[in-house]
């Protein structure tokens, strides 16, 4: 017998011989041999002890890396070798056809993992890789993705390692790439897959918890704006969100690529204002007292960090909240209040661009922080008594007010019926809640 024949005695003994040697050390290998040698000895015949042994690791043992290490070292000795015997069928019978695909158990020891019913990440960029054929009858391989090749390259006869190059997905759908084998007569032998997602970014949209230490999350209002279902706007275009249970039961969107993501909540509150931390907002100079605030998150790499894919975006409140509480019995006396800057040049409402969050001052210093009032602009804020409210809500800008605060109550017939003033600097940070009450005339 001779492992370098192609008779099935040599294809016995060379099987053998990877029974005997996988996943044991040289000291265990020359113990082995000697029991073999022991149980022949004494009865002509292997006892089930011994055959149980050298079948100990039967099923990892890897048919092509066997050859590839025959055919490194018949290359390094520069032996003629072309041919490997069917060693492999004697160690699984699945190894015993015409033409059969090999895969490493290694890669696929565990090919039905993950939760059912959950969707893998895969990844739009490339694919390079390669299948092992053990293959006696002549065959072909053709994969059905423009672009894409598939080569066939001989190692020891009957043995062949299958190279595949697909081409990067340039679109935002997810795409599957079929592999077919076919025989001489072009009957199918076997068919693989190769699926390459979509050349999209995806976003998972999550709510800053540090946020919820200001006064403006106490009634939790701002979570419920991040849920499945909900709409956001990312660089302008609307989506709705998504669960992503292949990111943790996330909710996200599924974006074009871009260098920057702006993202807010409800879709197209806010736009850019020229850097990713500064953004622009219009609010209203008179509302009805129920005012949520906005959501934004923004993303883009920064100091040589490029953005991941999946990509976290956590969302914050960049807005300051005005709330107003009546003292119990002066419910239906007032008709509206007015909240005013003592300093003239001084703004609350309109339109202005502003940085979005208070840190983004320290991570950017090429950001302009002045809130800049661009149209629109009014000083006073309104919030009208048409409803039965435990509070009354309104948003106004950051900034800082160089003087304070006036609050204004008028009643049915517009007349003032209690001023409250706060003196001295104020400083309105995003994501905070200034409470004026209980006002009581």
């Amino acid at each position: 017998m001779d492992i370098t024949g192609t008779t099935d005695a040599d294809g016995m003994l060379l099987a053998f011989a990877c029974m005997v040697q996988n996943g044991r050390s040289a000291a265990e290998v020359t113990t082995l041999i000697q029991e073999i040698a022991s149980s022949l000895e004494t009865s002509g015949t292997l006892s089930s002890t011994v055959q149980e042994k050298v079948k100990r690791n039967i099923e990892y043992i890897n048919p092509f890396r066997v050859i590839f290490c025959l055919a490194n070292y018949y290359k390094e000795k520069n032996l003629s070798v072309s041919t490997v015997p069917a060693f492999y069928k004697y160690l699984d019978s699945k190894f015993d056809a015409r033409f059969v695909i090999v895969d490493d158990y290694i890669i696929n020891l565990d090919p039905g993992s993950g939760t059912p019913g959950t969707k893998v990440y895969e990844s739009p960029e490339q694919i390079s890789t390669g299948l092992n054929v053990l293959a006696s009858i002549d065959f072909t391989a053709e994969v059905d993705i423009p672009g894409a090749t598939v080569k066939k390259e001989k190692i020891l006869g009957p043995a062949y390692a299958i190279l595949i190059e697909i081409p990067a997905n340039e679109n935002m759908q997810e795409r599957v790439a079929h592999v077919t084998f076919k025989d001489a007569s072009g009957k199918t032998l076997a068919q693989r897959e190769f699926t390459q997602g979509g050349n999209v970014q995806y976003l998972m949209i999550q709510f800053g918890n540090s946020t919820k230490s200001d006064l403006t999350i106490e009634d939790g209002s701002e979570d419920n704006l991040i849920q499945e279902g909900a709409e956001i706007s990312v660089n302008g275009q609307t989506y709705t969100l998504q669960a992503m249970d292949m990111f943790y039961g996330s909710v996200g969107v599924a974006v074009p690529m871009a260098d920057q993501y702006i993202v807010c909540c409800p879709a197209n509150t806010f736009e850019s204002a020229g850097h990713i931390a500064k953004i622009k907002a219009t609010l209203p100079a008179s509302n009805n007292g129920k005012a949520v605030s906005p959501l934004y998150g923004a993303l883009a790499s920064y100091q040589g960090m490029s953005i991941g894919n999946p990509a976290l975006v956590i969302m914050k409140v960049p807005l300051v909240k005005f709330r107003f509480t009546v003292a119990e019995g002066f419910e239906n006396g007032w008709s509206y209040v007015e909240f005013t800057p003592i300093a003239e040049n001084e703004y609350l409402a309109g339109t202005a661009s502003f940085v979005a969050n208070e840190e983004d001052k320290y991570l950017f210093p090429d950001l302009n922080p002045d809130t800049v009032f661009e149209s629109d602009k009014q000083r006073t804020i309104r919030i009208n008594n048409t409803q039965t409210l435990d509070h009354y809500d309104c948003l106004t800008f950051p900034q800082t007010l160089s003087n304070g605060l006036e609050i204004t109550v008028y009643g049915k017939n517009g007349e003032v019926l209690a001023t409250k003033g706060i003196t001295g600097e104020m400083s309105l940070r995003a994501g905070q809640m200034f409470s004026f009450g209980r006002i009581q005339w």
